[in-house]
């Protein structure tokens, strides 16, 4: 069936790949399990489909190496990562974590600052706490990797999808 956007969609349970198509955006594809009793909110982020490249310096603070995850989403924007301080357009991304032992467990929680500058002045600053997870001794370093990685990659996303990109690039 077809749907437009912003519209509540009620359904059985059961598999459903969906195909997601807007002008001047690239399409999406993916798919949803629904069990018996699921209510899920799905928000889906759609890139722009002929963006001009941009150079931007980008600046990664982070314990854990996730500069190549954040590299790889900055450029399905159309945003090209440097080096260059000397850049009119930067974005500085610092990720956290914070953890709790309990018994064997540890209790992890993400926190993320994601700034962007425009000519050395801040254009947009959002902030992202991620809910807590849990790690054992074997577990932590592979368990923190991913969730940071996937984390940082959704909140980026996100972030690239609601501002203006042509008001951030426009000098």
């Amino acid at each position: 069936k077809k749907y437009e956007a912003n519209k509540k969609i009620f359904l059985k349970p059961g598999k459903y790949n969906f195909s997601v198509k807007a002008e001047n955006y690239r399409s999406l594809k993916g798919s949803v399990h629904l069990l018996k009793a699921d209510k899920r909110y799905v928000e889906l982020v759609l890139i722009p489909e002929n963006i001009a490249k941009k150079e931007v310096y980008l600046n990664v603070i982070s314990s854990v190496r996730v500069v190549d995850d954040i590299e790889k989403a900055l450029l399905d924007f159309g945003i090209i990562p440097s080096q260059d301080e000397d850049l009119p357009h930067s974005i500085v991304i610092t990720l956290k974590g914070t953890a709790v032992t309990v018994d064997s467990y540890r209790r992890y929680t993400l926190e993320m600052d994601l700034h962007t500058f425009k000519n050395g002045k801040r254009f947009k600053i959002t902030r992202y706490q991620h809910k807590p997870f849990f790690v054992t001794p074997d577990t932590e370093e592979a368990t923190i990797r991913k969730e940071t990685a996937k984390v940082s990659v959704q909140v980026i996303r996100k972030f690239l999808s609601s501002i203006d990109l042509n008001e951030f690039f426009a000098d």
